[in-house]
């Protein structure tokens, strides 16, 4: 009998938590291949393409490139040392305006064609790395004027080339096109280069990356860095630039538009939570489930492989108002209603909008705000009551039929309580309603003192009384 001896194997897969990429599609990506050094700033007619391979400015604005210290003679412009600040890696990077004060909107760009095209469908990632150049008063440059910080920094894809040949706009004219990518936040650092990046699903088979920003003036945040210049132009270093195909697919972080809540409303947001997708919020904390209960913005970040999504939602809160409970006072008395909100406009059903209403008389008040969100009334009801008349401080139960009890006006139309003390402070005489019946019955002449309190009224009078036989 033949017997086989069979062995087995196993074959155990690893399943790496990394995320996966193609190859970076842009060619010469940090700017290091170049034609010959650029010593001068580019000039009108001039294009960056002269000096280094595969980009070139697609507008006729005039980007500039950038090289460390130690490849350029100390009589060259380009030279980074002078603002003490250098390429993220290598020797290179460019520079380009995406702002200039009181020049129709004047932007600069730069273009590139990619090593292949987009699949259509396909998710990509795209970062770069930028740095404002930061020109303070007493640098050696003239030429380039940055005292500015702007936002919408952003890298737009295309089938075809955008900006050549599109028409007589003039120079560094706003390119037509909206970017994929975007940086909304004004980008106001000078010594750390600052990473823009985010991953998206390209709809078309695009060939073609445009650097600048794309947006008018007036859609575009900026602020003054240095203060001792007047706002003018924002400049900004651009390397290091990466486009690459990503096999996850992008998360979802949309928190929704801007919400008004009302007072004691709440708002859970609840994001989808699928495999490998990882959230943190502006709290820290990293549930897919948030419950907001009151005004401030919140922030949340969604990461799937190497694809982040970040949202903002900013919640209002419009407040209650309150009227004081309802209220009983003595006739003759006034109660003066004041009103606080942020909305400002009130509406009584008198028909007064001030903010104050002055009540006399018995009757409902109500209070209403005008609101787009929130119900926003309250109610009082006010009665006005007959109180205690004048209090006498002299009282004769002599028995000639005249004076003979304590006898306060209005007493009994509602109820009372009288407690009568004799000069040691021991009680004498005490009724929970009053009727002006006490005649200081077995009690000596002298000086009483008397207190009158009424629950609904919270009222609470104090005096004395002399009882004279």
């Amino acid at each position: 009998m033949l017997f086989a001896t069979v062995r087995y194997c196993c074959l155990v897969l690893f399943t790496l938590n990394f995320p996966v990429m193609g190859q970076n599609l842009v060619p010469n990506p940090s700017f290091e291949e170049i034609k010959r050094p650029q010593c001068d700033f580019t000039r009108q007619n001039e294009n960056v393409s002269e000096y280094i391979t595969d980009w070139y400015a697609p507008t006729p604005g005039t980007p500039d490139m950038w090289s460390a210290a130690d490849i350029l003679t100390q009589n060259c412009q380009q030279r980074l040392n002078q603002f003490e600040m250098q390429p993220r890696t290598g020797t290179k990077c460019l520079g380009l305006y995406t702002y200039v004060a009181r020049t129709g909107s004047y932007r600069e760009y730069i273009q590139v064609k990619l090593r292949q095209p987009l699949k259509k469908g396909g998710t990509y990632y795209a970062e770069m790395y930028v740095l404002l150049l930061d020109r303070r008063p007493g640098n050696s440059s003239t030429e380039v004027t940055s005292n500015t910080a702007s936002n919408n920094l952003g890298m737009s894809f295309s089938a075809t080339p955008i900006g050549l040949g599109t028409g007589p706009f003039g120079i560094g004219y706003i390119l037509p096109s909206r970017p994929q990518i975007n940086e909304t936040e004004v980008l106001r650092e000078t010594r750390s280069w600052v990473k823009v990046s985010a991953c998206f699903v390209a709809d078309d088979a695009y060939t073609y990356l445009t650097i600048g920003n794309f947006y008018a003036d007036a859609q575009t945040r900026i602020e003054v860095v240095t203060g001792e210049l007047p706002r003018n132009a924002a400049y900004y270093l651009i390397d290091d630039v990466l486009v690459r195909e990503v096999f996850d697919r992008i998360p979802v972080a949309n928190l929704g538009a801007d919400t008004t809540l009302c007072a004691g409303q709440s708002l859970s947001v609840v994001l989808p939570d699928s495999l490998n997708t990882t959230f943190r919020w502006q709290d820290g904390t990293n549930r897919p489930r948030y419950l907001i209960r009151q005004a401030g913005v919140y922030a949340v970040t969604a990461t799937r492989g190497a694809c982040s999504v970040s949202d903002t939602l900013r919640i209002t809160v419009e407040p209650a108002i309150s009227l004081p409970s309802d209220t009983v006072l003595c006739r003759g008395e006034q109660l003066v209603l004041r009103a606080s909100h942020p909305l400002n406009t009130f509406q009584w059903n008198t028909g007064s909008t001030a903010s104050q209403l002055t009540v006399s008389t018995d009757g409902t008040y109500i209070l209403t705000i005008p609101s787009r969100y929130c119900r926003l009334t309250d109610t009082i009801r006010v009665d006005f009551l007959d109180c205690p008349g004048p209090v006498p401080n002299v009282f004769t139960p002599n028995g000639d039929g005249r004076n003979e009890t304590f006898y306060i006006d209005n007493i009994q139309v509602i109820p009372w309580q009288l407690t009568v003390y004799n000069r040691l402070g021991q009680r004498v005489y005490q009724s929970e309603a009053y009727a002006n019946d006490w005649d200081g019955v077995n009690l000596p002449t002298g000086l009483y003192y008397y207190r009158l309190q009424n629950a609904r009224l919270k009222r609470e009078l104090k005096g004395w009384v002399e009882l004279m036989r």
